[in-house]
């Protein structure tokens, strides 16, 4: 080290000037940049049914393509480090912030629930996308069933209206005499 420590800042961020640092770092950004989109890919299909979830790993997605991304480009172009190293420090705050103070629980029903075993139950009560769930100490109420035209008394359509659906008997279309 025979630089003063502010001087570091202002030269650029290559393997020559930054060798311990510089290709865990890129390394880095390329496999959390690939391990992000990945991440989000399964993850989407896995909590299609809880908003709260995929509002959380939206918001983690893009702020993890914005952090590496610039950590890459930094990297690729040899920019100073004294837009690295806010860039390190900054993303590391806010994914800190998103997870912890954006997102405090990533659950409506669990709010002061803490550990890992809390967010067991939000994932078993099976609240659609953008609907609020019931609190967990209550009961939640299944919906009423949907009313079939085949078993509902109150169903006043026509025979042809019912073989149309696929539902009843087929439509007489015309009488053969008994011989």
């Amino acid at each position: 080290m025979n630089r003063a420590p502010w001087e570091y800042l202002f030269i650029g961020f290559n393997t020559d000037n930054f060798a311990p640092i510089f290709d865990m770092t890129w390394r880095f950004a390329f496999a959390m940049l690939l391990v992000a989109v990945v991440f989000y890919n399964f993850q989407g299909r896995r909590m299609r049914n809880y908003a709260v979830f995929l509002d959380l790993n939206e918001w983690l997605l893009w702020t993890s393509i914005g952090v590496f991304s610039l950590l890459l480009m930094y990297a690729v172009f040899g920019f100073d480090f004294i837009f690295v190293l806010p860039t390190m420090v900054g993303g590391a705050i806010l994914f800190a912030w998103i997870r912890f103070v954006h997102f405090p629980s990533a659950h409506p029903g669990l709010r002061g629930a803490t550990g890992p075993p809390a967010l067991l139950p939000a994932l078993q009560d099976g609240a659609p996308r953008g609907h609020d769930p019931q609190p967990l100490d209550g009961q939640v109420e299944a919906p009423p069933p949907r009313s079939r035209p085949d078993r509902d008394a109150s169903y006043r359509g026509s025979p042809q209206q019912a073989a149309l659906s696929g539902h009843g008997d087929p439509p007489v279309r015309c009488r053969i005499p008994a011989p």
